[in-house]
C-alpha cells in the first residue's frame, strides 16, 4: 500500500534566490539581512523544468535555464503531492498566471520594513486585489495549496524572510 501511495506523489520545490545585478534584489536583501530576496515555484513536469513566479509586471513562467542564467538558487525546499494536490496546483498556476505583479504593496512592504529597522510601527491596509509580489504568491500557494496554516491577514505583506521559516518547517530542504 506505501509504495502505491509513493508512486502517486509528485514533487514541488519552493526556493529562495536572488536576482544577478539587480538593484531592488539587493536593496530587499539588505533591509532583510538575507542572501535571498526572491521566492519561487518550481515544477519538474514530461514536458520539461519550469519556474512559477510573481516577477517583472505579472505572475510567470520560465525555463530553468532561463532562471539560473540571471538567478543563483539560494535555498530550496521540496514537497510531495498528491495526484489530487498536483490537480490544484495546475489548477491555481493556470488561475494566477498573468496576474499583474503588485509594485505599489512591494514598496510599501519596502517601507515597512525600513519603518521595522527605525522601530517605527508603518501599517498600510491590504488592497486585497489579484496582484501579487514573489513572497504573496508562494503564501498564498502554502495556504492553499499545501494547507500550510497561514493567516490571510499576512499573506499580502509576508516577507521572503518571514515566509522562509514556515516553508522550512514544512518542506525537506535539498540545496
Amino acid at each position: 500500500m506505501l509504495s502505491y501511495l509513493n508512486n502517486n506523489m509528485e514533487k514541488i520545490y519552493i526556493g529562495f534566490s536572488t536576482h544577478i545585478g539587480n538593484l531592488l534584489s539587493k536593496t530587499i536583501q539588505i533591509i532583510e539581512n538575507t542572501n535571498y530576496s526572491h521566492v519561487y515555484i518550481r515544477k519538474v513536469s514530461k514536458y520539461g523544468e519550469y519556474i512559477y513566479q510573481a516577477s517583472g509586471l505579472a505572475v510567470n513562467f520560465t525555463n530553468i535555464d532561463i532562471f539560473k542564467k540571471h538567478n543563483i538558487i539560494i535555498e530550496e525546499y521540496e514537497f510531495n503531492l498528491t495526484n489530487i494536490k498536483m490537480e490544484k496546483t495546475i489548477s491555481f498556476m493556470m488561475k494566477h498566471a498573468g496576474d499583474d505583479y503588485e509594485l505599489k504593496e512591494l514598496f510599501e512592504l519596502l517601507i515597512i520594513l525600513l519603518g521595522n529597522r527605525f522601530q517605527l510601527n508603518v501599517k498600510f491596509s491590504s488592497s486585497g486585489n489579484d496582484k501579487f509580489i514573489c513572497s504573496k504568491l508562494a503564501a498564498l500557494f502554502c495556504k492553499e495549496i499545501l494547507e500550510i496554516p497561514i493567516d490571510q491577514s499576512e499573506i499580502n505583506f509576508i516577507t521572503p524572510k518571514q515566509l522562509n521559516p514556515i516553508i522550512k518547517m514544512y518542506g525537506k530542504q535539498i540545496v
